[in-house]
């Protein structure tokens, strides 16, 4: 495992970026939010891949990247987290992961594409549950 994706408007996605980078992982932010780019620019910068939320567009742009994992992290907009992770379902990415803090929406990202579901109240508790797989499925 070398390449992550974060997809998030809140300040846990930039958690979830600069813990990953700590841990050795190329790390990248998908930005296909209308309204949050000049917040996502100034976490992110030049790790940050911008595209119209469009499902077509999004597998477009990363399909080539081959990510080995994505973290979602869940915002207002349930529903837009599902097209999300249905979206990079498509992309092939072999592990999609979204983090909600709603136990009754586990099935709803189950079936429209999320590989794992994390519950949890927050970024710490979050990566705290999926940490030591990431570390123990990085290349030697």
């Amino acid at each position: 495992m070398s390449k992550m994706l974060i997809v998030s408007t809140s300040y846990d996605g930039k958690e979830y970026f600069q813990r990953a980078r700590s841990i050795g992982l190329e790390v990248y932010a998908l930005d296909c939010f209308e309204g949050h780019h000049r917040q996502l620019k100034d976490w992110y910068g030049s790790a940050m891949l911008e595209v119209a939320g469009r499902r077509a567009d999004v597998v477009k742009l990363l399909t080539p990247h081959q990510f080995d994992v994505a973290v979602i992290h869940e915002d207002d907009d349930y529903v837009r987290s599902a097209l999300i992770a249905q979206s990079l379902r498509d992309c092939g990415i072999p592990l999609v992961l979204v983090v909600t803090s709603d136990a009754s929406r586990v099935r709803i990202y189950r079936r429209t594409g999320a590989h794992r579901v994390i519950v949890a109240n927050s970024a710490s508790e979050a990566w705290n549950c999926f940490e030591q797989w990431l570390v123990a499925n990085q290349p030697a």
